[in-house]
Parts: structure tokens; C-alpha cells; sequence
């Protein structure tokens, strides 16, 4: 901005204006130390007068006020919803259960999900080359349809063999893995209880163990469908031979639903038997977990053949001559022997359950 005379504002005319500019600055910073004298001036005071005031009784100290916005120490996302849902645990363990189950399911399937879909492959295959094979009637083709039937049937049975063992390394891998090795640091750290993790690892297995089941099964049925019958589902799939030897009881439908049942609870009882010499291995020693816990797992493994080998001694002995274990049995019938199969298996997962509950909650060892 210019002035009259293209002049700017801060120029003036004569010497005059350069010393009112001067003087006007020097009256600035003499109003300046005025105000800081000032204010030292005061703050001797104060002082004096707290000085003066710590010879005299003091009375007692006012109650200190709430912190600050502005003083307030940093809370987690999770510390905040943990604080706004006191008063409701189960809501707390049942969303953590839930995020355990979650990564679990996550580790587990990225390795099933690819066997599921080398079963679906193999069984099209095998699918088509049968297809192929009813259609084919010619002699010089006749031997190479012959290997191709034989390679797909052997690429079927191998990735059905895979799809029932990869779920069972998998869950015990990741039992290992995630709870007793150096990954364990990162898991216990979380705040979840021993209860949890152990539901969370039991539950994933379970449900991971009974799906690949069902799909094997599944893919077991649509293999044969091109030539399915009655006598080709009872001699060719798993559930056709268990409906066949269920068919000669009294009822047929309540023995094959018992006989599942008692084949699920064995199932728990195994993987429960894997959990428990993983515990009691890395309660041994801690450079050579894995080789404990195998070696626990023969131990339990020979000492319950063992006991079943003395257990069906005794009861040949007891078809001899009568005895009670023959008597039991006659009493219980096929139904009652079935839940007792069932019951006994419980039994030995609850005390499995606790066991592991035990040395999650006192005997851990990450070294």
C-alpha cells in the first residue's frame, strides 16, 4: 500500500519521523520491563508468603480434584470396552472365545481348504474316467483306459487319505505350536483365560475333525453315484457298512444313531489324548518337547492296549463259564452297552479336560 506522495506507510519526512519511529519503540519496551518487574515483584511476594505460611499449623489437604482431559493416562480400544461391560464377564468371554476360535479357524483351514479341493478334483476325476471308460468299446484302447481308471481310483484314495489325516496334524500342530513354543509368549500375553484357550483349541479341532469327515463321506457317495444300488451303498461307503450291521438289531435306527454317538466320543477321547501328553511332554523337558510327548503318547497308547487286551481275556474267560462281566452285559443289552461305551468315554474327557486345565493354569513351560 502506497501513501500519497508513492510513499510507503513506514516512510516519513524529515528526521522527525525516524525519531517518533525510535521513540515510540523505546516507550514499547520500557511498557514491556515495567510488566516484568512487575510481575517478579509479585511473585517474591507469593513466595514469601508460602514461606511464612509452612511456619503456621497447616490445615488438612483438600481432597485431590479428578484429573484432567488433559492429564488423563492412554487407554487401549480394549481397556475401554473392558471398563464399559463390568458387571458382564460372559459377554467378555464369550467375544473372546469367539476371536480365539476365529484365528484358530483360520490356521487350520488354509491347509484343509486346498484338500478339499484336490478330493473334489480327484473324484471328477475318476468321474470322468469311469464315464470314459462304460463309454469306450474299443480293444486298442482298451488297456490305456484300463491304467487311467487305475491312476485316478490311487489319486482318489490318496487325497481321501489326506483329507483324514491332515485335520488330525493340524489340530495337534496347533495345540503345540501355539501354546508351548515361543509362539506361546505372543498367546498367553492376550487376556484370555486357560479356559478359553483351551475350549477355543478344542472346539476348532472338533469341528474341523467331524467336517472332514462329513466331506469325505460326501465325496465317498458321489464317486459311486453313476452306478449306485443299495448293495453298492452297503458294502462300498462308511455309512452304508455301519446301516448294514445296524440292520440285524431290533432298531436299527436308534443303534446307528448310538453307535455315532460312540464313535464321536472316541474320537474326543483321541484328540483329548494327543492334548494331554503334549502337556505332560512339555512338563518333562524343554528342549525336546515334541519327542515327550510322542513318547507319552506310546506309553498311553500300549498301557490302554494293554488293559483292553487283560479286559477281553477276562471276558472270554467269563463266556466259559458264565461269569458277571457276561451277566453285565446280558443286563445292559445292546443299547445300554452302547451308552455305557458312550458315558465311559465322557468320563475320561471330562478328566482329560482338567488335566489340561491344570497344567495351562500352573505347569505351562515356554523355555
Amino acid at each position: 500500500m502506497v501513501a500519497d506522495g508513492n510513499k510507503y506507510w513506514f516512510e516519513e519526512d524529515g528526521t522527525n519521523g525516524s525519531d517518533g519511529g525510535k521513540n515510540a519503540g523505546k516507550d514499547s519496551w520500557e511498557a514491556l520491563l515495567g510488566e516484568e518487574k512487575e510481575t517478579e515483584e509479585k511473585g517474591a511476594a507469593d513466595a514469601s508468603g508460602v514461606s511464612g505460611a509452612s511456619e503456621a499449623p497447616q490445615d488438612p489437604a483438600p481432597a485431590p480434584s479428578a484429573p484432567q482431559a488433559s492429564g488423563t493416562p492412554y487407554r487401549s480400544a480394549y481397556e475401554i470396552r473392558l471398563s464399559a461391560m463390568q458387571g458382564r464377564p460372559k459377554a467378555v468371554r464369550g467375544k473372546m472365545l469367539r476371536t480365539l476360535m476365529r484365528y484358530d479357524y483360520k490356521e487350520i483351514f488354509k491347509i484343509l481348504f486346498p484338500c478339499y479341493i484336490a478330493l473334489a478334483a480327484a473324484t471328477v476325476l475318476y468321474l470322468v474316467v469311469s464315464e470314459i471308460a462304460g463309454r469306450v468299446l474299443s480293444d486298442s484302447s482298451g488297456e490305456f483306459i484300463l491304467y487311467a481308471t487305475a491312476v485316478a481310483s490311487s489319486l482318489y484314495g490318496i487325497s481321501a487319505a489326506v483329507c483324514g489325516v491332515a485335520p488330525v496334524v493340524m489340530v495337534v500342530q496347533r495345540f503345540y505350536k501355539n501354546l508351548f513354543t515361543a509362539e506361546g509368549y505372543l498367546t498367553l500375553s492376550i487376556p484370555a483365560t486357560p479356559q478359553e484357550q483351551l475350549l477355543s483349541k478344542f472346539l476348532s479341532a472338533i469341528s474341523a475333525l467331524f467336517l472332514s469327515l462329513i466331506i469325505t463321506s460326501l465325496f465317498d457317495i458321489v464317486r459311486l453315484l453313476p452306478h449306485m444300488s443299495y448293495g453298492t451303498f452297503l458294502t462300498n461307503t462308511q455309512l452304508g457298512m455301519l446301516w448294514d450291521m445296524c440292520q440285524s438289531t431290533d432298531l436299527p435306527v436308534l443303534t446307528c444313531i448310538e453307535a455315532i454317538l460312540l464313535i464321536a466320543a472316541a474320537n474326543i477321547v483321541s484328540l483329548h489324548l494327543f492334548y494331554v501328553c503334549i502337556c505332560f511332554g512339555q512338563m518333562v523337558t524343554s528342549r525336546n518337547k515334541g519327542w515327550a510327548a510322542i513318547g507319552f503318547y506310546v506309553l498311553f497308547t500300549f498301557g490302554g492296549g494293554l488293559l483292553l487286551s487283560v479286559f477281553l481275556v477276562g471276558l472270554v474267560m467269563d463266556l466259559a463259564d458264565g461269569g458277571g462281566l457276561v451277566n453285565l452285559f446280558r443286563f445292559l443289552g445292546l443299547h445300554g452297552t452302547l451308552w455305557l461305551g458312550v458315558a465311559i468315554c465322557l468320563a475320561l474327557s471330562v478328566g482329560a479336560w482338567f488335566i489340561e486345565k491344570y497344567v495351562m493354569s500352573k505347569k505351562i513351560n515356554l523355555s
